[in-house]
């Protein structure tokens, strides 16, 4: 089967998921099995098109890609809507039908709040790849049985394909999509894939990367970016906010304390800095962290140690730090508010985030994916928006950057008439 009598077939399938909103089981099982013939590529095509024409009648308001090799643990290649838990979860559940692939189970049932589709299975080299998707509503008892009913034409088809690699010996594609530039972000300005491309050269040192940028920008998304690409995503990824409370506070937090080591030290506390062994501890703000702190920090990040308060020896700990700040460290330093020893030791490796105003070209594309993301999680029907709602808001400077854009166009979701345009 040629790709543009596939893509003519997909096109009938979508306009008739559209008409009747219920999935024509028939052209899609005759896709797969024409698709499988045409050997694994094709089939992977074939099941990532269908997995999108599902999508039409059980919308979904989040969806992720992950790819596994053989013995290894599923890696996220591209997410979209998707919050770090859900992200959590997928990946779970990915795992679990990718090492299911092939013994008979149930896939879906009515109630279910999210789908995960097979899209390849794998093989001695070739990865596996599945779709994960959040769903806008629990899934009906007709939904759930056309979905298994093409769950289980794809997994004979997928069969069919391996027993064909086998035969001819052949090595099917390692590599069957794309990696995702930076998990949970949307953008294709050129300066945020620079960012991309910085990502992907920093993710594996274990020295100390800073990002800077304004409010808003994504900071934390990038640093998570940096742990889930990382050798080290097996592992915690530990948020810490360097303005959550007292110099004392934080020490305690950090760095962990022994019971009775001051008043009202009731317990023992491990600390975030050990609770991130062999992953990554992310430093939120790391601009406010008090003075009287930033020495005990510096010896951790130069000696790999800590000392918990309460105790005599300082204990070896294999965590990579990623800090995170909108303040200017340098004029900091200057000032006397932050250690230049400290300084140089946080920034070794550096990213900076520019502002959504210096790059416009990413705001139609957030309009569009924050549009699509809260009808879907809000459950509203939204006709669209208008070109003038769109252009007004790409005029608009966003000083709150992706954080106000994402918090203004859920606020026109929800005061939209059901039905109606969006307009300004």
């Amino acid at each position: 089967m040629s790709n543009r009598a596939f893509a003519i077939e997909s096109d009938q399938v979508g306009e008739n998921l559209l008409r009747e909103n219920q999935l024509p089981l028939g052209s899609m099982v005759r896709a797969i099995c024409e698709a499988a013939s045409a050997g694994p590529e094709m089939l992977y095509e074939a099941m990532l098109k269908l997995a999108l024409m599902v999508d039409m009648t059980a919308p979904t308001y989040g969806l992720g890609t992950w790819a596994q090799q053989v013995g290894e643990r599923p890696n996220l290649k591209w997410a979209e809507g998707l919050t770090s838990d859900e992200i959590a979860e997928g990946e779970k559940v990915v795992g679990d039908a990718l090492a299911s692939s092939g013994r008979k189970s149930r896939r879906f049932k009515a109630g279910d709040e999210a789908i995960c589709l097979v899209l390849s299975v794998p093989g001695i080299g070739r990865e596996g790849t599945a779709l994960y998707g959040r769903c806008a509503r629990p899934l009906t008892g007709r939904q759930a049985t056309e979905l298994e009913a093409l769950g289980e034409v794809a997994e004979l088809a997928q069969s069919y394909v391996n027993l064909r690699s086998k035969e001819q010996g052949a090595s099917a594609s390692k590599h069957l999509i794309p990696s995702s530039t930076l998990p949970e972000m949307v953008f294709k300005s050129r300066a945020m894939l620079e960012v991309a491309k910085a990502v992907e050269r920093i993710k594996d040192s274990d020295s100390c990367v800073l990002i800077t940028g304004d409010s808003g920008t994504g900071k934390e998304l990038v640093a998570r970016a940096i742990h889930r690409l990382s050798r080290r995503s097996h592992k915690d990824f530990i948020p810490f906010n360097c303005t959550s409370g007292s110099a004392e506070l934080i020490e305690s937090m950090l760095f962990g304390h022994r019971k009775g080591a001051f008043t009202g030290a009731f317990a023992e506390h491990a600390g975030f800095i050990r609770a991130a062994e062999g992953g990554t501890l992310f430093l939120d703000e790391i601009g406010d962290l008090p003075l009287s702190l930033q020495p005990k920090l510096l010896r951790f990040l130069q000696e790999g140690e800590i000392q918990p308060l309460g105790e005599s020896s300082p204990r070896k700990v294999n965590v990579r730090v990623v800090a995170a700040t909108h303040k200017d460290l340098e004029k900091a330093v200057r000032e006397g508010l932050f250690r230049e020893d400290l300084y140089y030791r946080v920034a070794s490796l550096s990213v900076h985030i520019p502002p959504l105003r210096e790059r416009p070209e990413d705001t139609a594309t957030l309009i569009s994916h924050f549009l699509t993301h809260y009808v879907r999680r809000n459950d509203r029907q939204i006709a669209g928006i208008t070109s003038a709602a769109i252009q007004a808001l790409q005029d608009y400077s966003w000083p709150g950057n992706v954080r106000e854009l994402a918090a203004e166009i859920e606020r026109l979701v929800l005061y939209a008439d059901e039905g109606s345009y969006i307009s300004l």
